[in-house]
């Protein structure tokens, strides 16, 4: 007959073992918080719901759907303010109408000279002249008054008064303006055509709808 002493002993050393160890440890802080916040759920839900049968099970789903939400929630949270200083990253020092001439000449005027420098291979300065074409077709349709005096920063806040997406559009184009003529962007052509076609649009929308 085996011996009760070593039996147990032998015994002993099976339920040492990882196998059967790991199902008596205490469960740690993210499974006690989720047994719990499962566990309250499950009563609100029976408390609102009496006849809701499998109350249990639906909380597992449901509070990983409210965990999702949350989350979403935090991110746009964080976001707006990057979004807003974002924003403020328009200069308020540089005007782009600086010359006289340049404010003379009509859109169009300018959309030709960004066309003849694109042809030349000289897109930092095209650039500068479909912003240009931009600002005084947008004050032709009188949603801005061009001025020399004026900055981006303060043509974006006008034209915000009147249609935030218009605002928004502009602020995107202003940047690359501002980057390229201003900073030490140098512009590819992916990026350059990008910025044409959305001003060039903007145009066609204008003459459209007059």
């Amino acid at each position: 007959m085996i011996d009760s002493t070593e039996a147990k002993k032998e015994l002993g050393e099976i339920l040492k073992q990882d196998e059967y160890t790991v199902y008596s440890k205490p469960p740690g802080f993210v499974e006690k918080w989720w047994n719990q916040a499962m566990s309250w759920l499950a009563d609100l839900l029976e408390s609102w719901f009496p006849s809701l049968e499998g109350s249990r099970s639906a909380a597992a789903p449901l509070l990983i759907a409210i965990i999702a939400l949350a989350v979403l929630i935090l991110a746009w949270i964080a976001y707006l303010p990057i979004r807003n200083s974002r924003r403020k990253m328009l200069s308020r020092e540089y005007k782009p109408l600086q010359f006289s001439r340049e404010i003379d000449w009509t859109y169009e005027m300018h959309m030709e000279r960004a066309y003849r420098l694109e042809a030349e291979g000289q897109l930092r300065t095209a650039v500068r002249h479909f912003f240009l074409a931009l600002l005084l077709f947008l004050d032709k349709q009188k949603s801005i008054e061009a001025r020399q005096w004026k900055t981006n920063w303060e043509y974006f806040a006008e034209l915000g008064k009147s249609s935030r997406t218009d605002a928004d559009r502009f602020y995107e184009l202003a940047s690359v303006f501002d980057e390229v003529t201003y900073g030490e962007r140098q512009i590819s052509n992916n990026d350059f055509h990008s910025f044409r076609g959305k001003i060039t649009a903007w145009l066609e929308e204008g003459r459209v709808e007059r």
